[in-house]
Parts: structure tokens; C-alpha cells; sequence
């Protein structure tokens, strides 16, 4: 039950913070303006550059949905707690942050030991989905964008930012910040592994890839909760963006 309402509080937030970016007059030209500046204007058709400009829509409604889900959830919490005259500020008798932090050491360590099991349990995922006739596929865009291979070009360099700086940081700031956080603090570990990779997956929309998302998922909340750091789990996240992306660009075009 916990994780049932986590997961629709979480769904709600996410839909409030994209109606946000999509529907406040202005705010999308602004955006890919601000783009157009930095990046420069990419050199393909509109339809082709409104699409390039728009990798950056979702992970931004993702970084404004998880500041929502987390004034949402404290003011829910306080509002329980009120309800049982309980007089602990927050989560009613329950820590914020349910697990201990390791030096920085051992979260490096850790860090780079995740960044090796989310790298290498994907690729034998991917193996294995395609022996069982379901080969795992990227996201269309990414791979037209990828295609040419040339870090000069906008399109390119606006689904590095994306892919590398606010992806990172906007998704582990709400599934592993806030709903990971929240659902085992009400639920237990796994609920909370559970509700976070399951819908980390279904919230990238790829059908194909939805295993390996999953596994990813998973892989993110457990450096996070090993290390009781979400610098960890957004430093793991960024790695594995990295490797995908160079072996896009490294790879040979068909």
C-alpha cells in the first residue's frame, strides 16, 4: 500500500512538474533559445531541430517534478503527523534519510564498483534479450543524433548536456532523492527498489529497453542506499550515460 501511493504521488508530481515546462507561455522558446545560444543553432530541418531541442524537456519537468514531490511529500508527512499529535517536524517518527553515510573513500569506491556492475549487467542483458528474440534497442532520437559521430555539431552537444548533466541529476533527484527515499521509509527496502527501477524504467517510454532500464534502476538505488549519497547514484548514472554514448558515437555507421 505504501508503495501504491508513493508511485501515484510520484506519477502526479511528475505530470504537475511536466505540465510546467510544456505549458507556461514562453517558457520552450526560451529554453531553446538559451540552447541556440550556448550550443548553437543545429543546421537541420525545424521539425529535426525542435526535436534536438526537446531532449532537454524531460529531464528539466524531471528536476522541477522531484522539488514538487518533495514539497508535496513533507507537507503530506507534516499533515500526518499533526493528525497523530506527533511533534517531530517531517516524516512522522521516521528519518529523512533512512541510511547512514560512508566517507568518501569507500563512496568512491563504491561508486566505481556500480558503475562496472550497471555497465556490464546491461551488456548481458542485452546478450541475453537477444538470444531470447527481443534484442534490446535504443531510443530512436538518440541514435539519429548520434549518428554523424561529430562532437562540433549542436544537435549533438545539447543530447551530451542533456545525457551527462541534467538526466543525471534531475532523475536521481526524484526516483532515488525522493521516491526511493520515501518508499522505504513507509514500505521496507523492497518496495522501495521495486517501486524506484520499475517505473525509472517505464518513465524512459522504451519498450525494448525496458529490462535494461530496470536493472539500471536498481544498480542507482543500491550505491545510494549502500553509500546514503545521491552524489553517488547521480556520479554512477553519469558514468553509465558516458559509456553509452561513446560507444554510439565510436560505433560503426550502418
Amino acid at each position: 500500500m505504501a508503495g501504491a501511493s508513493e508511485l501515484l504521488l510520484a506519477a502526479l508530481t511528475f505530470f504537475c512538474g511536466l505540465s510546467l515546462v510544456l505549458g507556461v507561455p514562453g517558457l520552450q522558446a526560451a529554453i531553446f533559445g538559451l540552447l541556440d545560444a550556448v550550443f548553437g543553432r543545429p543546421d537541420l530541418s525545424p521539425e529535426k531541430i525542435h526535436q534536438a531541442h526537446a531532449v532537454v524537456l524531460t529531464p528539466l519537468a524531471t528536476l522541477v517534478a522531484a522539488f514538487l514531490y518533495r514539497g508535496v511529500g513533507r507537507w503530506l508527512d507534516h499533515r500526518v503527523a499533526n493528525q497523530i499529535d506527533h511533534r517531530i517536524p517531517g516524516s512522522p517518527g521516521l528519518p529523512e534519510q533512512p541510511w547512514p553515510r560512508s566517507d568518501a573513500r569507500d563512496s568512491a569506491a563504491q561508486v566505481a564498483l556500480h558503475l562496472l556492475v550497471a555497465v556490464a549487467g546491461s551488456y548481458l542483458l542485452a546478450v541475453l534479450m537477444h538470444l531470447l528474440g527481443a534484442p534490446v534497442v535504443e531510443q530512436g532520437l538518440v541514435l539519429e543524433l548520434t549518428a554523424s559521430g561529430d562532437l562540433r555539431r549542436p544537435e549533438l552537444a545539447i543530447l551530451c548536456f542533456s545525457a551527462l548533466v541534467l538526466a543525471p541529476i534531475g532523475e536521481e533527484l526524484f526516483f532515488r532523492g525522493q521516491l526511493l527515499r520515501r518508499t522505504w521509509r513507509r514500505g521496507g527496502p523492497l518496495a522501495a527498489y521495486l517501486a524506484s527501477a520499475f517505473l525509472f524504467a517505464a518513465f524512459h517510454g522504451n519498450l525494448q529497453g525496458f529490462v535494461v532500464y530496470a536493472w539500471l534502476g536498481l544498480v542507482f538505488a543500491h550505491v545510494h542506499a549502500r553509500t546514503g549519497r545521491l552524489s553517488a547514484a547521480v556520479a554512477v548514472h553519469l558514468g553509465n550515460n558516458a559509456v553509452t554514448l561513446a560507444i554510439l558515437l565510436l560505433a560503426p555507421p550502418t
